[in-house]
């Protein structure tokens, strides 16, 4: 049976049969090799992510809801302003995004789009941030859907 008669899902490909009778390159020979001048600027954008953090939350401003935890679900998207990252220094910790979440969660915030707005400045204040992205949904605000909240807050230059 040759190759083409062989379903896609069963064919074996060898490093030397990709890229004649070499090897592939290990990345690190990428790295080292400079580039030419007229190559194009690269800019990196570094996001530290969160998702669907669950928290028991005091909110809400409806009789039923005041005083009684509910849960909500929490998404945070963080934009680093750093381009590179060699430590746990040059970025942020998830454990600290939880944290502040779960912070937040012990007091009475009436609307989850304020419970957003703080969890979003919170993270703002960790590092070099440009942006917070942070959505919350409320699972069971509605009947017959899912309630949810989304706020970004962006860091502008300072003028100048």
């Amino acid at each position: 049976m040759s190759g083409l008669e062989t379903p896609l899902w069963e064919q074996r490909v060898t490093g030397s049969e990709r890229t004649g009778d070499a090897l592939p390159k290990p990345a690190a020979a990428y790295a080292e090799s400079a580039a030419p001048s007229s190559a194009p600027t690269c800019h990196h954008r570094i996001q530290v992510r969160v998702r669907d953090l669950s928290v028991l939350a005091d909110v809400g401003i409806n009789p039923d809801e005041v005083g009684r935890r509910q849960p909500l679900v929490i998404n945070v998207e963080l934009t680093l302003a750093a381009s590179l990252i060699t430590s746990i220094d040059n970025t942020i910790d998830y454990r600290r995004i939880a944290k502040i979440a779960e912070s937040l969660a012990e007091g009475h915030i009436p609307l989850i789009e304020m419970f957003a707005r703080k969890l979003a400045m919170e993270c703002m204040a960790l590092g070099e941030i440009v942006r917070a992205v942070v959505k919350i949904d409320k699972p069971f605000a509605l009947a017959n859907g899912l309630a949810g909240v989304e706020v970004t807050v962006t860091r502008t230059p300072a003028p100048g």
